[in-house]
């Protein structure tokens, strides 16, 4: 078990076998970005522990999500509305799109995603297709109510 005042090297194995071992490091481990690239590599989520200023990194967050989606969660709000940031934790797992900023939300390409990951799969019916456009209407003229503009 790793503390605040483990070494680097105790923590980077220890967050190599278990990415949410980041949570124990001490906050100088936490602000360091190859640990923390370890960490969420192994485990998306080890994103929660790391640095603010970490959470605002492109290259660390897309990694983050590409292994687990529901990591856009502890993404900066900047990047939580970052098309390619949230496209790729959509794909990876439909309940990242909850985290997306509300814009992303409903955009036409991450909402298409999000229902395709309920769906299993590109095939489906013109029926459901039909339907999926309603709700993404609804959605929008929604999201439009909300902030005024209808």
């Amino acid at each position: 078990m790793i503390n605040k005042y483990s070494s680097r090297d105790e923590v980077l194995k220890a967050v190599k076998e278990l990415g949410l071992n980041l949570e124990y490091a001490s906050e100088e481990l936490k602000a360091d970005k190859k640990l923390v690239m370890a960490a969420v590599k192994e485990d998306g989520r080890a994103l929660e522990f790391a640095l603010d200023e970490l959470k605002a990194d492109k290259k660390l967050v897309m990694a983050s999500v590409k292994e687990d989606g529901r990591a856009l969660e502890f993404a900066s709000k900047e990047l939580q509305a970052d098309k390619k940031i949230v496209m790729a934790a959509v794909q990876q797992s439909s309940r990242a799109y909850k985290f997306a900023s509300k814009k992303l939300q409903c955009s036409k390409d991450v909402y298409f995603l999000y229902l395709e990951g309920f769906r299993g799969g590109p095939k489906t019916s013109g029926f459901l297709v039909f339907i999926v456009i309603i709700i993404y209407i609804l959605a929008i003229f929604s999201a439009l109510r909300a902030i005024g503009w209808a």
